[in-house]
């Protein structure tokens, strides 16, 4: 019974671990700044139809503190796995939307976390990681109908309405900006 909350703690421990091992100057963080061509550096895709790839993703940093749980949600856009053949400010312009939807899915993230209540401390990462799970399968899906829609940035007036419809969620879920979200965990076993 003991072993419990030991083992959770280990286990949020190597998470973080993980997280913060990563090369930082491998990734951009969402809000830092738009993103500029140099930030591609990936080797182009030969075979690809596409003049440019956005990688990016979102993970989550737990740490204990006290009867509460702080936990950051980072978006980031990989340099080395995003590249470009072709460079305008209009095709930036729709490499920079995917990051966004990027974000507005971790906002989303963030906002069920803010208001989740854990039952059991053993469930506290697998309740974290199905939330992951499940809103990076929904930012997929938003990425590729993104890019159904606007033919890869080709359908000037879908790209537009895009543009639009991104920034009106961004602002829609400003609240939960914030990477860092605070959870009331208690005494739960």
């Amino acid at each position: 019974m003991t072993r419990l909350p030991i083992i959770i703690t280990c286990l949020f421990l190597l998470t973080s671990f993980i997280s913060f091992s990563q090369d930082k100057g491998q990734e951009l963080m969402w809000g830092e700044r738009a993103l500029k061509w140099i930030d591609f550096k990936g080797t182009p895709d030969n075979k690809s139809e596409f003049k440019a790839y956005t990688t990016s993703g979102m993970r989550y940093i737990p740490k204990y503190v006290g009867d509460s749980m702080h936990c950051e949600i980072i978006t980031y856009f990989e340099y080395y796995k995003s590249w470009s053949v072709s460079q305008s400010e209009y095709l930036l312009e729709h490499e920079q939307i995917h990051f966004d939807i990027t974000e507005y899915h971790a906002r989303l993230f963030r906002k069920e976390l803010s208001q989740h209540t854990f039952t059991s401390l053993s469930k506290v990462g697998s309740d974290l990681s199905e939330m992951l799970n499940r809103y990076t399968q929904s930012r997929e899906k938003m990425q590729d109908l993104y890019d159904s829609e606007t033919n890869h940035s080709k359908n000037q007036e879908n790209q537009l309405k895009w543009n639009e419809k991104i920034s009106d969620l961004l602002k829609s879920t400003e609240k939960f900006k914030s990477s860092l979200v605070l959870v009331y965990i208690g005494n739960i076993r």
